[in-house]
C-alpha cells in the first residue's frame, strides 16, 4: 500500500517526529535548515533569504528552490526531467521546458549582483551550478 514505516501504539510523540523527520530527510535530502554559501552566494532556507555579495536578492519560491537545489549539489550537471522531479515533484506534470524558463528568472535575479554565470548550461546535457568558469 505504499507504507514507508510503522509503528505501535503506545508510542512517544518525540519518536514519531523523529520518524518523519527521517522520512522527510530520504523523500528530499536537499531540503536542509542549514545556510549554504557559494562562489558569494549566500541561501538561507529558514528565512528564504538570499544575499550575493552581501546585496538581497529576490526571486520567487520556485527559483528559490531550484537555486537551493542547485546550490547544495555544486559542479553537477543535472538533466531538465532530474531537475522537474526533484524541484518540483515526482507528481507533477509540466513540460521540461519549464526549467529553461525559471533558469532563465533565476539568472536574471543572480543578476543584479553579478552571479548569472554560476548557473551553466552544459548543452545536450542540463545545467550546473559551478563557480569554474
Amino acid at each position: 500500500m505504499g507504507a514507508d514505516d510503522y509503528i505501535t501504539k503506545p508510542f512517544s510523540s518525540r519518536e514519531m517526529i523523529a520518524r518523519i523527520k527521517a522520512v522527510l530527510r530520504r523523500r528530499a535530502p536537499q531540503i536542509t535548515e542549514d545556510t549554504v554559501e557559494l562562489g558569494g552566494v549566500c541561501l538561507d532556507p529558514v528565512t528564504h533569504r538570499i544575499t550575493g555579495n552581501h546585496q538581497p536578492i529576490e526571486m520567487g519560491p520556485t527559483e528559490f528552490r531550484l537555486l537551493h537545489f542547485l546550490i547544495t549539489h555544486p559542479e553537477r550537471v543535472h538533466s531538465r526531467a532530474f531537475l522537474l522531479d526533484q524541484v518540483w515533484g515526482a507528481h507533477v506534470f509540466v513540460e521540461d521546458r519549464t526549467v529553461d524558463v525559471h533558469i532563465r528568472r533565476l539568472r536574471c535575479a543572480l543578476d543584479t549582483t553579478g552571479h548569472a554565470n554560476l548557473i551553466q548550461t552544459v548543452r545536450g546535457a542540463g545545467y550546473r551550478f559551478s563557480v569554474t568558469p
